[in-house]
């Protein structure tokens, strides 16, 4: 007993190893929870009563149907809805403007880069990755390095190839227009590529 006693005393002594937990907060739109007669309905179709239809002589049109295919939805239900529609919209209100896929396209209009772009607002860092396939059919891909605004420009650099590579663009009322070429660098041995006029679009809006 005595060294079981020891033993708790060093311990309440010790600091302790786990950092204080966060309280909780309830999210935004609360998970849907079904009602206490929650399977406990009549299916359609097979309520009690009689039913009684006129044999169907020929194929009938859907507009023809003036019935409910579903059964009609509770309050409860449609607010549920509704909160995960007001969410989603008052989410996607937040990204910035370079969020999204993006394809980046040279004068002639192949594509020298796909990117995907994760941008939250103005005061916090994007983020992303590239993809793009090879003369050989390979599918490549990797991480965007950085992304930095600078006036109306943005400037984002992504490594290729051992090469960083840099796209400064400024945005266009079909996206956004500027240059592509190789980043500054200390390796003054590896050649550097001429800048190339590019756009960047989404990538269903590319085709004109």
């Amino acid at each position: 007993m005595l060294l079981l006693a020891l033993i708790l005393a060093g311990l309440t002594g010790q600091d302790a190893p786990f950092a204080k937990a966060e309280v909780y907060a309830p999210p935004v739109v609360q998970p849907y929870t079904p009602p206490s007669s929650f399977g406990l309905q009549i299916a359609e179709g097979d309520a009690d009563g009689a039913v009684r239809r006129r044999p169907i002589a020929a194929p009938v049109a859907v507009e023809a149907y003036r019935d409910n295919y579903e059964a009609r939805r509770s309050t409860r239900e449609l607010t549920y809805e509704q909160g995960v529609d007001r969410a989603l919209i008052a989410a996607d209100a937040r990204m910035g403007p370079l969020d999204g896929r993006w394809r980046v396209s040279d004068a002639r209009g192949d594509t020298l880069l796909d990117l995907e772009l994760f941008d939250t607002g103005a005061d916090r860092p994007v983020q992303g990755a590239w993809t793009r396939t090879t003369r050989r059919g390979a599918r490549e891909m990797g991480t965007v390095t950085s992304v930095a605004r600078d006036g109306a420009a943005v400037v984002i650099e992504a490594a290729v190839d051992g090469r960083t590579l840099r796209l400064r663009l400024e945005a266009t009322e079909a996206g956004w227009t500027g240059h592509l070429g190789d980043a500054p660098s200390a390796d003054h041995d590896r050649p550097v590529s001429r800048d190339r006029s590019v756009s960047m679009k989404r990538p269903g809006a590319v085709a004109s």
